[in-house]
């Protein structure tokens, strides 16, 4: 099931890889990643470097909480800056596109912490740093840094874990939501509330004090050093035996739990048993390094399977991004503000999920509230393509060399970009009026016009009361016609799928 798949990416697969790996939809992305093996376009997509906004700290990093009572209220009015700069860079973190960046997300709602109760923009900044540190490595060594992170200590109370008033609230959620879940898919419990306890103890001894530093500060006099009996193992455990223990005590959950949230994340939101089960010894055999694990589910026979294509609904990020995408000309030069607002309009504002569950997805992105926001912003983004200075070059790869329909081109091109189905499995309103012009002396191609019909719809929308041989790219008329073209097929449902 998760064996390589051997045959060259078509340009259906190429894309569906694009989109779901990497948030990339772009014409030149998919003709590049056609024609190549899977397993090579992944080894290259995890091996192309992504420099990160990350890689050079801000300036207000180095601000901490001021010790002056008289400072704090221009400090916290800063903070808010702040916070909002992390969102606006992270989005454009995810806007620069990648495998690294998409899997940034991914972590982000497994090992989920909220700005709202942290508060600061430093704490922030770091927890972002740990994911994109650790994101694509070692899955123990991203437990032992997230479970140290400020904002993750803040956010689950681990601030206030030490020997004589253990809190369980971290070591709860360490086991339910971040590791193993509370059953295995057997059914067998996986940890018991004495475990809980236990490893509450284990965790004890870290502590925030934002006026000296914006890391955890390991307290001596707040540690347990007695002995405690997790799994069923006594020994005087701290946060890296823990760590340790937990993978070799219960590596295989870990590895199953690990499995349906990665499925469910790329491939399908309801994965069955067998799946997982097998997945789980991928990441095994995998030794939990992320990169590799990556690199078998995305070159898999599973992953290409094409009841998987459009078998998700897109999240606001996956939604904003994919079509922000069509019209960015340099991502290091984009905006982040646009797209940072719209998710949070649409429900998934980055920093803070609304639980430590994490959003939930898939059907719970959508209502009868939700659509129509979406479809506006979705508007504003194909205004900004199709004004802005990368509209020619995009549909100019549309266009086949030596084409003579170019408008046909351009119109089945974008709806193939758009759209994670086949475009006959789309519901494309249809155009009863005639083709515009004199098709006799003009005709157009014989493929369109005995082929189906939703392909003569499409152009039809595309093309309005314009023939289509009084159209060309560098047309006037062009942006026009291309913002109402995308603004149709985007309100569709089809394109709610990724």
């Amino acid at each position: 099931m998760f064996e390589p798949l051997e045959s060259p990416l078509t340009a259906a697969q190429a894309a569906h890889l694009l989109r779901r790996a990497a948030l990339r939809s772009h014409p030149l992305d998919v003709r590049e990643a056609t024609g190549r093996t899977a397993t090579a376009m992944v080894q290259y997509l995890l091996e192309t470097p992504s420099p990160s906004l990350l890689e050079q700290n801000p300036p207000w990093i180095v601000k901490l909480y001021p010790n002056n009572a008289d400072d704090v209220e221009a400090f916290l009015n800063d903070n808010q800056y702040y916070v909002q700069e992390v969102r606006d860079q992270w989005m454009q973190e995810l806007l620069r596109g990648g495998i690294r960046a998409r899997m940034e997300l991914f972590w982000h709602n497994h090992f989920v912490t909220d700005v709202r109760k942290y508060r600061y923009g430093a704490l922030a900044w770091h927890y972002m740093s740990v994911l994109r540190e650790y994101g694509m490595g070692s899955f123990p060594e991203m437990l032992r840094a997230i479970t140290v992170d400020g904002a993750m200590l803040y956010y689950l109370d681990g601030r206030f874990n030490y020997a004589t008033s253990p809190n369980e609230n971290y070591a709860r959620e360490l086991l339910e939501l971040f590791t193993m879940g509370p059953v295995a898919l057997d059914g067998t419990p996986n940890y018991t509330q004495e475990d809980i306890a236990e490893t509450a103890r284990a965790l004890a001894g870290y502590r925030m004090d934002v006026r000296v530093q914006w890391k955890a500060l390991r307290d001596r006099t707040w540690l347990d050093r007695g002995q405690k009996t997790i799994f069923g193992k006594t020994a005087n455990f701290d946060v890296n035996g823990l760590v340790n223990h937990i993978m070799d005590a219960r590596g295989r959950q870990v590895a199953q739990f690990l499995s349906g949230a990665l499925l469910r994340e790329f491939v399908h939101a309801e994965p069955d048993d067998l799946a997982v089960e097998l997945f789980a010894d991928e990441i095994m055999r995998a030794n939990f390094v992320m990169r590799d694990v990556l690199q078998t589910l995305f070159s898999s026979v599973y992953f290409y399977d094409e009841r998987f294509r459009g078998a998700r609904i897109k999240s606001p990020t996956e939604y904003l991004v994919l079509l922000a995408d069509l019209g960015v000309k340099d991502p290091t030069e984009s905006d982040g503000t646009l797209l940072r607002r719209g998710s949070g309009t649409l429900g998934q504002e980055i920093l803070s999920p609304p639980n430590v569950a994490g959003w939930p997805g898939h059907r719970a992105w959508l209502d009868a509230d939700s659509m129509p926001r979406r479809w506006s912003i979705a508007e504003t983004l194909n205004t900004s393509l199709a004004m802005g200075d990368r509209l020619h070059s995009l549909l100019r790869s549309l266009i086949p060399p030596g084409a003579s329909h170019e408008a046909v081109d351009v119109a089945l091109g974008l709806a193939q970009l758009l759209f994670a189905i086949p475009l006959e499995s789309v519901d494309i309103p249809a155009v009863d009026a005639p083709f515009a012009g004199d098709l006799i002396a003009a005709p157009l191609p014989d493929a369109l016009l005995q082929g189906p019909d939703y392909a003569q719809h499409l152009v039809k929308h595309f093309l309005g009361d314009i023939p289509w041989y009084e159209w060309y790219v560098e047309s006037p008329r062009t942006p026009a016609m291309v913002r109402s073209y995308l603004n149709m097929l985007t309100a569709l449902p089809a394109y709610q799928l990724a």
